[in-house]
């Protein structure tokens, strides 16, 4: 294999409109080629099948009977290899705000990335396995939830020696297009917010308190089913898994 090669390019502002308000914005754009990965099973069969793309019809070894599936002596390769090009963009946003209230301070802050494109071509020269799956989940190209929207929007307030915060976690709407998968057959992944939430006191100078819950309503995750390849029992990893998860802990500095 080839190494990977990528042209990379980024712009990015930082605005203070006032003495306690800052905003950056970022836009970035990675083209990567020679990109190291694997074809799917189901793309080399249907690619072989339809185009007899003779490199992909290599890969498939049929058993003594003819069968790709019973048995060991048929199958699929699908290891890594220098596949066509992989190339995304985006804008990134981040404020924070600060103020004074009760005696205390307050912080405010917001950090998103939208997603422009997140292009693939999975076969190099052959532009019918080109996809863009910018806000795309399904069951054979765009396997994972490609959000185009996510954020995360927190409130910290600390006074003396407390301190309190929330957090709201926002993971945008995701289209699905597939016909293998039951449980996500309605068309879409629909969006997911989370509230976290956490505090501290400090007792002295070398002892702390700190506690909190992320996903403290218990959230479920998108359940999709197991035809989009998901790697954690029904749903993905880009979720809470878990459901509600309590902590606290004691800091002791010396």
């Amino acid at each position: 294999m080839n190494p990977e090669v990528a042209d990379t390019l980024s712009f990015g502002i930082v605005a203070r409109p006032m003495a306690d308000l800052t905003i950056a914005v970022d836009w970035w754009s990675v083209e990567l080629e020679d990109a190291i990965g694997s074809i799917g099973a189901a793309t080399i069969l249907e690619q072989c099948a339809e185009n007899g793309t003779q490199a992909l019809c290599d890969l498939i070894n049929r058993g003594n009977s003819g069968t790709l599936w019973l048995g060991t002596s048929g199958y699929i390769k699908s290891t890594t290899a220098n596949l066509g090009e992989i190339n995304f963009s985006g804008v990134d946003l981040s404020a924070a705000y600060d103020l004074d209230i009760a005696g205390g301070a307050m912080t405010v802050k917001m950090s998103g990335s939208k997603s422009l494109e997140r292009e693939t071509l999975a076969i190099p020269g052959d532009e019918s396995t080109r996809n863009d799956c910018n806000g795309i989940a399904n069951d054979s190209t765009c396997t994972y939830p490609n959000m185009d929207w996510r954020h995360t929007l927190s409130a910290t307030y600390a006074k003396d020696d407390w301190t309190v915060g929330a957090a709201w976690r926002y993971f945008g709407k995701v289209d699905y297009e597939g016909t293998s998968d039951v449980l996500a057959s309605a068309g879409s992944l629909d969006a997911v917010s989370y509230l976290d939430v956490s505090g501290s006191y400090t007792l002295t100078e070398n002892v702390t308190f700190s506690g909190g819950a992320r996903n403290l309503l218990d959230k479920e995750p998108p359940m999709v089913g197991g035809g989009l390849n998901a790697t954690n029992a029904n749903t993905y990893g880009n979720y809470d898994v878990l459901g509600r998860y309590v902590y606290a802990d004691v800091t002791f500095s010396f």
